[in-house]
């Protein structure tokens, strides 16, 4: 891929389309709003242009007719005929697209295994964080790709069945509460202006970086597992785990373990078989960028 590629989205009879990597991406809307959130958060990210299979069609629009889109303007997620996903307040219609993604990649591809993970990597070395939401890996994704470490994934580890390999799946880092101003300083201007105040709290979207961009197209073998949690006022704590115990870990966080059956077995083992092991407590952002450095200095 080269730099002349890297110009964003574009109009393709209508459609927005791009690439995350493993999947490509098309979006028909007419909220002005959600093309402006979607130039600032894919615009480095390579086009989907003409001819280009697309994985996930997808459309978001307003719903509402008559006196309601006037008050409370709702926003509405459709792919193919189905509409999934609740709607959600017009302003919130770049995160309705994101959890639009999310599920079309969840619920349809299952060509891959698919685990509830972010990743970076550095070179060909990829780590993997899996871990239930609310245990604070996309801030810890963040953290390390404001370190220097190429973000793959912030919530989709895109394992390849015949490779074993990781590949991108180049998506926006969602951030909730305070982790939005931690990264706006460590990095300004690449979080989306608006933020969303939802039942979760205040959520943003971060974009990849510019690296991790120009590296969509490269896939990484794992390499480590480290099973992250934030916890407020903790001391840091890192410690060593059997494979065996980070095998039952990353299978615990994928999407389609179930379906793929004993494939998805054999892959996940393949994955683990050259991977180390880590759990990770910590209640410091910098503490923990710093012990994930030291377990993979060697690297």
């Amino acid at each position: 891929m080269t730099a002349d590629a890297l110009t964003g989205p574009t109009h393709r009879g209508g459609e927005i389309g791009w690439s995350l990597g493993a999947f490509t991406v098309s979006l028909k809307t007419a909220l002005p709003h959600l093309h402006d959130s979607v130039r600032f958060i894919y615009g480095r990210h390579p086009k989907a242009g003409p001819g280009t299979f697309i994985d996930v069609p997808i459309q978001v629009n307003g719903i509402d007719l008559g006196p309601r889109r006037l008050f409370r303007p709702r926003a509405g997620f459709r792919v193919g005929s189905r509409t999934p996903l609740y709607p959600t307040p017009r302003r919130h219609a770049p995160l309705l697209l994101e959890s639009g993604i999310n599920w079309v990649i969840g619920s349809e591809m299952h060509g891959y295994l698919l685990l509830h993970a972010a990743v970076v990597a550095r070179g060909g070395d990829a780590l993997v964080l899996p871990a239930p939401s609310g245990s604070g890996k996309s801030t810890l994704a963040a953290g390390l790709m404001a370190a220097g470490w190429r973000l793959l994934a912030d919530e989709f580890a895109v394992i390849d069945m015949e490779t074993s390999a990781i590949h991108p799946c180049l998506k926006a880092i969602s951030l909730k509460n305070d982790a939005i101003a931690v990264m706006r300083e460590r990095l300004p201007g690449e979080v989306l202006p608006d933020v969303y105040l939802t039942q979760r709290g205040h959520v943003g979207l971060l974009r990849p970086s510019a690296a991790s961009v120009l590296a969509v197209g490269q896939s990484a073998r794992v390499k480590w597992v480290v099973s992250p949690r934030f916890a407020p006022g903790r001391e840091l704590s890192l410690s060593r785990v059997p494979r065996s115990q980070a095998f039952v870990t990353m299978a615990s966080n994928t999407f389609n373990y179930d379906v793929l059956e004993r494939h998805g077995f054999h892959a996940l083992a393949d994955v683990m078989s050259g991977a180390d092991g880590y759990q990770l407590t910590h209640g410091d952002l910098d503490a923990a960028v710093a012990a994930v450095d030291r377990i993979t200095a060697d690297a």
